[in-house]
């Protein structure tokens, strides 16, 4: 595991507020990285995470499948934090498709 500090660099994870992403977050302000947060549910708890971890966060709405969702959440997020150095692209949309085979992809 690397010892080496991120210090400031800006890390962006869809599907944040639970479960891997919520994880992922959590690890990424240990690891120094200022984390902004995109789900559709509420991030409260993450953010709680990421500052007892000594980190900063910040967290907004984002539905990944929108584009316009998906825009508003970047602007905001250069708005706020500038730059964005890392993407942890997490979010789980729930489209799935059946191909010919009968493997399903999402």
């Amino acid at each position: 595991m690397s010892t080496r500090k991120a210090t400031g660099r800006v890390a962006v994870v869809t599907g944040g507020a639970a479960g891997i992403g919520q994880a992922f977050a959590e690890r990424l302000a240990v690891d120094g990285h200022v984390v902004a947060v995109a789900d559709v549910g509420p991030a409260d708890e993450t953010l709680r995470l990421i500052e007892k971890a000594g980190g900063r966060g910040f967290a907004a709405h984002c539905d990944v499948p929108s584009p316009e969702s998906v825009r508003a959440f970047a602007a905001e997020v250069e708005g706020e934090l500038g730059q964005v150095d890392v993407l942890v692209n997490n979010a789980g949309t729930g489209q799935t498709l059946i191909v010919d085979d009968g493997w399903m992809r999402a």
